[in-house]
């Protein structure tokens, strides 16, 4: 027996019940749409059916007429967008905060209180991208936290994400004449068992410009790091050697072999001791949060003294507050004596690196005034815990690099000019440790000039 098709009281055109299951039965300028909703819930068959109705009956409007008529802007659509989508709560606060710092940067940069979709250009999304890789923010949101240049990457992909999900979900409906032509400058994404294609190795020139901005960045600002020159050989350390971001987090002094030119990359046990100084007033904060009892928990469990005491301290984990113990809090030097012991493993295979006779100096330099079991540590003794990414995209920014440059490139810029120097394949494989030599050609790919300049080496016959 057939199942007769019903339409709920008060639902919009299109939307019957059939059975159990929702479906989707309109005619519409003579032609009849059939479509199954797949969802037994009937809020979530009403909004699918109020978009297929919207998109259906946009299409009797001429495309220059969707433009002209209503002029929508990028605001406008993105509401709508959001509105059509089958989501959770959650995730339409999300896409509302995302599109909200949207238009705030186009507003900046275009001097509108709304952008029209017409003038949402390839070369206003590159303007946005490097507004928001250089504007001022407080991480998180959080007004007592101290201010930092530049937003994560991640960040800034998912907003790159959502400016094109909003044109093609108005180029869908004819709002928009033509989707722009957007340079995706931050496509990370993998697809499935595929090494990503988005890695941009840098020129030899290019690496030339950015230390040198390395050299500006260190002068201008003494006393923030360890070392004098410490963004300049933390990047001298990834670009000879190739490693990893965290292999040179937690490389170590006794992971270098001085007397073989050797830098060892190998599981090991870490021990982190950090001396976190704090100041009277920061002091005066957090006292009535602390137990200063020997051996019982400094912190308490508790989401008000965790928050209070977290940004105050900068600790942005609750385990390691809540490992503190009262002896731990020297009151007289003003620090918190904090020690932490780990296991770690590199994420690729074991190995060791040649060391490359500049960084040999560098390190030989840094060794002279080591302060910590870590090569590369922060003002407090443990590893460097800041975020690399946000000053090596301004060092980028300033050397005329537009291009998004991860920290892991500079991996890629190794086998990139390995390869350009006529270095085999087997060599580079080692170097960079990898497991195959197909995971090598992603970092060291042929190029056409070292074709012609093989095949030019053939004898004449």
């Amino acid at each position: 027996m057939a199942v007769k098709d019903e339409r709920p009281e008060g639902a919009p055109e299109g939307l019957v019940l059939r059975g159990a299951w929702y479906h989707y039965i309109r005619t519409f300028k003579g032609n009849t749409i059939k479509k199954a909703l797949k969802t037994k819930n009937y809020n979530q068959a009403v909004r699918m059916v109020m978009e297929l109705n919207e998109r259906i009956e946009d299409k009797k409007v001429s495309p220059a007429l969707a433009v002209n008529k209503d002029n929508y802007s990028f605001a406008h659509t993105a509401e709508k967008y959001t509105e059509s989508r089958t989501i959770r709560p959650k995730t339409i606060e999300r896409y509302n905060e995302i599109a909200a710092n949207i238009n705030k940067g186009f507003e900046y940069i275009t001097g509108k209180p709304e952008t029209p979709l017409q003038e949402i250009s390839r070369q206003l999304v590159q303007d946005y991208i490097k507004y928001r890789q250089t504007t001022k923010i407080n991480p998180n949101g959080h007004e007592n936290t101290p201010q930092q240049e530049g937003i994560a990457p991640k960040t800034i992909q998912d907003e790159f994400d959502h400016i094109k999900r909003v044109l093609r979900f108005a180029e869908r409906r004819e709002w928009l004449i033509k989707m722009p032509d957007l340079l995706d400058v931050f496509k990370t994404k993998r697809k499935k068992g595929v090494m990503s294609e988005v890695a941009r190795p840098l020129e030899a020139e290019e690496v030339t410009a950015i230390l040198k901005e390395a050299r500006l960045h260190d002068s201008q600002n003494i006393g923030k790091y360890v070392y004098p020159n410490y963004i300049e050989s933390l990047i001298r350390l990834y670009i000879f050697s190739g490693l990893r971001k965290n292999e040179g987090r937690f490389l170590e002094w006794s992971d270098i072999d001085f007397k073989n030119h050797i830098i060892k990359v190998r599981p090991k046990k870490i021990t982190c001791n950090r001396a976190i100084k704090f100041t009277t007033e920061t002091w005066d904060k957090i006292k009535d949060y602390i137990c200063l009892e020997k051996d019982k928990q400094a912190i308490s469990n508790n989401p008000t003294a965790l928050k209070m005491v977290g940004y105050a301290l900068q600790f942005k984990i609750e385990e390691k507050l809540l490992s503190i113990r009262g002896q731990d809090f020297d009151l007289k030097k003003q620090c918190i004596n904090f020690s932490e012991t780990f296991s770690w493993n590199p994420k690729g295979s074991s190995g060791e690196i040649p060391i490359h006779n500049q960084l040999y100096g560098t390190l030989t330099e840094l060794f002279k005034i080591k302060t910590s079991n870590f090569v590369f540590p922060s003002l407090d003794g443990g590893y460097y815990n800041f975020k690399l990414e946000y000053t090596f995209n301004k060092l980028t920014l300033a050397a005329g690099i537009s291009d998004h440059i991860r920290i892991h490139d500079m991996r890629h810029t190794l086998g990139y000019l390995l390869r350009r120097q006529g270095i085999g394949l087997e060599v580079i494989k080692e170097i960079l440790r990898h497991a195959s030599i197909e995971q090598t050609l992603v970092y060291a790919k042929y190029n056409k000039e070292e074709g012609q300049t093989a095949i030019s080496k053939l004898p004449d016959f």
